[in-house]
């Protein structure tokens, strides 16, 4: 899938190894940053696919997707609020995604404070995978892309099961053991320095419907798709 190439902590030669992959005729790569073994954003895109990079001093902010009715000349600036003087601010953030109507996945990068939070829309319509492996991360849309930046080759064997039967994995399985599907209205803030990562998901459905209350269930179902 088109899209966020983003790792931290991967070397020069895995990298490549994993990029060399990314050969479909009509898509490029373009590299926004790469930092020496430290951390790599890049764009996997085709013509006409909608991503953008804004840059603003040491901050970067990248999107994907789409926003309605459509992303404006203003847009970028309520992005770059999300940064704080001491990294970014999740309850604004939270808020803010849960008010958009759209499907969308952004990254944010502070150079200076080595910080980065990734955040996507609050159902997650757009597929993206996540490898924590030791102090490697990598985020993509592209599975392959994750899947070659392995250390263990091991497939998930329910996850295959699961896609054989239904056509796709469920929750947040793959078809691989160590990859996960990002859920959906999550955050994930990354200490580019000290490799600490905070993952959060703002996502909730009840977890049961019960004959007295089912009234009061229904309606916290239905605000979720309000």
């Amino acid at each position: 899938m088109p899209g966020l190439l983003f790792s931290v902590n991967i070397n020069r030669y895995d990298l490549q190894k994993a990029i060399s992959f990314l050969n479909f005729p009509g898509f490029t790569i373009k590299s926004h940053s790469n930092a020496e073994n430290r951390h790599f954003v890049a764009e996997y895109t085709y013509k006409g696919y909608p991503t953008q990079i804004w840059k603003r001093g040491h901050k970067q902010v990248f999107f994907e997707g789409m926003i309605y009715p459509k992303v404006d000349d203003t847009f970028s600036d309520e992005l770059f609020n999300f940064f704080t003087s001491s990294g970014f601010s999740d309850e604004i953030i939270s808020k803010w995604v849960a008010k958009q109507d759209g499907e969308f996945v952004i990254l944010l990068v502070d150079n200076n404070l080595q910080q980065a939070l990734f955040v996507n829309d609050r159902f997650g319509r757009l597929p993206v995978y996540l490898l924590k492996e030791g102090r490697k991360l990598a985020l993509s849309r592209e599975i392959s892309f994750i899947h070659r930046l392995r250390t263990f080759d091991n497939p998930d064997i329910i996850g295959q099961t699961q896609t054989l039967m239904f056509g796709f994995s469920l929750g947040k399985r793959t078809i691989w053991e160590r990859i996960e599907r990002v859920e959906p209205h999550t955050q994930i803030q990354i200490d580019l320095i000290n490799d600490r990562i905070m993952q959060k998901s703002y996502f909730a459905i009840p977890d049961q419907i019960t004959v007295c209350d089912s009234l009061s269930q229904i309606s916290v179902l239905g605000s979720q798709f309000d």
